[in-house]
Formats: C-alpha cells, structure tokens, sequence
C-alpha cells in the first residue's frame, strides 16, 4: 500500500474520535502537519511511523510492509494516541527530559527500552492501536496476521490490560505518577 500526505491526514482524523474514545484523553487536530518518506534517517530505521510532540508533526512512510487499510488506521491511531497524550500531558515533554538527564542514554539500546515514562507512552499507544484494529471490520488476509506490534511494546500493552484492566482512569493517573511507580510496574530503567 502506497500513502500520500492527504490520505495520511484524512486516516488521522478518521481515527482521532476512537483514540478519544478508548483512551479518554484529547486530541487536537484541526489539520495535522503530516509528512510522507520514501525512508526514514538511520534513528528511525526500523519504524513505519512516528510522532514528533514538540513540533507536532506526524512522519509515516509512502510504502509499508503489510498493505491494508486497516493496518495502517491501527498505525495511524497508535501515531495519533502520542499526540494526545503529549496534548492531554503538557508536562510530558518535560517529564522524559528529566529522566534523561538523571539517566543518560545507552546508544547501544532502544531508547524506548531506557525509561519506564517511555514504556508508558508506548504500552498505552500500542493498547490503543489494539483495541482501534479489533474494532474494524477485517479481510481474510488481515484475520491471518497474528501480531502486527513491536514486541516491546506488546508487553508494555499486556502489562497495562492487565495489570490495570485496562482501565483508563488508572492509566491516565500515571502520566504523572513518580518514576518509582513506573519503574515498579513496568520494570528498572538502568
């Protein structure tokens, strides 16, 4: 499936309703700065898409590897949940800065496996994107993929659905919760 900028932002304001829906936080997207590659530069290899919070802009790529609509609305919804939770969280930014400069990067690792505020955001991204792909009509090809997540943020997803049962009150409150109680929940940082 090939995607151009239009077809990106009509797909993120298709799914902004449903990402407000399931994860109670706001969107907003009055006409969302979207971006189409042919690639993404080497920190971002291995990403079909993603979200810069602090210039509010959404970068996919034109071809991806498994071609439905449906999988790329789940994709767009798991872009479009980071947006509200920077939107919802305006400290958030702020919030992983902090970590960072009390925990520096190893440039060896995933930076998304270095803080627990970053297992977070991805673990509710991800939990979103499931329940927005479960909620669309699937083709028969679609019924046979069997996990279109990183497998990190799988985890994080699971833990979030079960430890919480998904319970979006509770997720919500751990935006702003101490770094020890995500460390707690989601595992060490260091």
């Amino acid at each position: 499936m090939k995607i151009n900028e239009d077809y990106a932002r009509k797909t993120i304001e298709e799914v902004a309703p449903l990402v407000e829906e399931f994860s109670g936080l706001e969107t907003d997207l009055d006409f969302p700065d979207v971006t189409v590659h042919k690639k993404f530069a080497e920190d971002f290899k291995d990403a079909e898409a993603y979200y810069v919070p602090n210039l509010d802009i959404f970068h996919f790529l034109e071809k991806y590897k498994l071609k439905t609509k449906n999988i790329f609305k789940s994709l767009a919804g798991h872009e479009t949940m980071h947006h509200a939770q920077y939107n919802s969280f305006k400290n958030l930014i702020k919030r992983e800065i902090y970590f960072y400069n009390l925990h520096p990067i190893d440039n060896s690792k995933n930076f998304a496996t270095e803080s627990p505020l970053r297992r977070l955001i991805e673990g509710d991204a991800t939990l979103i994107q499931r329940l927005i792909y479960k909620k669309l009509p699937k083709s028969k090809l679609e019924m046979l993929i069997p996990n279109l997540y990183d497998p990190c943020y799988f985890l994080w997803s699971n833990i979030l659905k079960k430890k919480f049962n998904a319970n979006r009150k509770d997720i919500n409150e751990l935006y702003t919760a101490p770094f020890e109680e995500l460390d707690k929940i989601f595992g060490g940082s260091k």
